[in-house]
């Protein structure tokens, strides 16, 4: 619940240059803690009701673990990363969510996600020059909506309305998520882009969600051990998780024992092994260009990035603009405001290397 008090407003974050010019400037906030709650930073507001829409597939995949799925249908680690993905609908992509799918028995129908276009613009104009429609499959939830018939049908839940917030399988996601978050309850819903549930928590209670991903040891033993195979997955898959030339996929590849997921409307969420840390990160205009730019600068603050990977981040915080010809015509870039509220924020008993 928000605390009745005066909030500290969210800070300009990511600035727009064209030329030499300041054009754009986008605000965030942005909040780290332990998984026992102790905030270690906040920029702006920590208890500011958010929905991390995307952000939570991590944990929504934790009922095909927890319920045995994983291992009664053989869903294999790129299964479940893509379970956790936000995927841009490349062949690998659609392949291993039809593949998963014949195995259930099922086929793209199945799937309340709807058609959507891919998020891969090679792939919507492959789709488009063979005269064929975006089906459900192209739709960057349908992994995690295969992994939900996955717990459905290993429970012998009913695959119709597996989407509604009454289902067995959503109340099963929901405890698991109040529990993560350390929300007593989440009475504030509203529904997602896929048709699924989304919840809404304030940034801290994401941030606490996502700690968890980072140090399970105070859960429960069963919960600890789906934790750990949905962390390791995405760990192992990184292109499962989103796919080539994507934010997530990059970070994931070019931070250590780091974890991170993005969400609509400008959310990040990043779990940091190494510290035992969750961050959650929120753009007010929900700005994705401004979300990768905020959370890269975080993971470079906290020095998560892998010293032969430094590029590969920089390359999202610090980023060209580019014209219709090629040229550059400015940049993309943490406000000079945001990189130094980070530092003087960040505690010495961090021990960052």
């Amino acid at each position: 619940m928000l605390k009745d008090r005066e909030q500290p407003i969210s800070l300009p974050a990511v600035e727009v240059f064209r030329g030499e010019i300041l054009e754009s400037l986008h605000r965030a906030t942005a909040v780290a803690c332990h998984a026992d709650g102790r905030v270690v930073f906040t920029l702006g507001d920590p208890y500011r009701e958010v929905f991390p829409r995307s952000g939570l597939k991590p944990f929504q995949a934790l009922a095909q673990v927890e319920t045995g799925a994983v291992d009664t249908l053989g869903i294999s680690h790129e299964e479940l990363a893509l379970s956790c993905a936000s995927h841009s609908a490349e062949p690998g992509h659609i392949n291993t969510v039809r593949r998963w799918l014949k195995r259930l028995g099922m086929d793209a129908g199945h799937l309340a996600c709807g058609p959507r276009p891919p998020h891969d613009a090679s792939v919507a104009r492959a789709l488009f020059l063979a005269g064929e429609q975006e089906t459900p499959l192209h739709n960057n939830c349908s992994g995690k909506h295969t992994g939900m018939l996955s717990a459905c049908r290993q429970m012998g839940w009913p695959v119709e309305g597996y989407q509604e917030l009454d289902h067995p399988l959503q109340q099963h996601i929901a405890r698991a998520l109040g529990e993560l978050s350390g929300e007593s309850s989440l009475p504030r819903t509203a529904i997602d882009g896929c048709s699924a549930p989304t919840f809404a928590m304030p940034l801290a209670s994401a941030a606490r969600a996502f700690a968890q991903l980072a140090d399970p040891s105070r859960l429960a033993a069963t919960r600890q051990q789906a934790v750990e195979r949905i962390f390791a997955a995405m760990r192992a898959h990184p292109w499962h998780v989103a796919g080539t030339h994507r934010s997530c996929t990059d970070f994931i590849t070019a931070c250590p024992d780091t974890v991170v997921k993005m969400g609509a409307e400008g959310f990040y969420g990043i779990s940091l092994r190494r510290l035992g840390l969750g961050v959650a990160i929120k753009v007010d205009d929900g700005a994705e260009r401004a979300g990768q730019v905020a959370a890269g600068a975080v993971l470079e603050a906290l020095k998560a990035v892998a010293p032969e990977h430094t590029d590969m981040v920089a390359a999202w915080t610090r980023k060209p603009l580019i014209n219709a010809v090629g040229l550059r015509v400015g940049s993309v870039r943490p406000s000079q405001l945001w990189v130094d509220r980070l530092h003087s924020s960040l505690h010495p008993g961090l021990h960052l290397q």
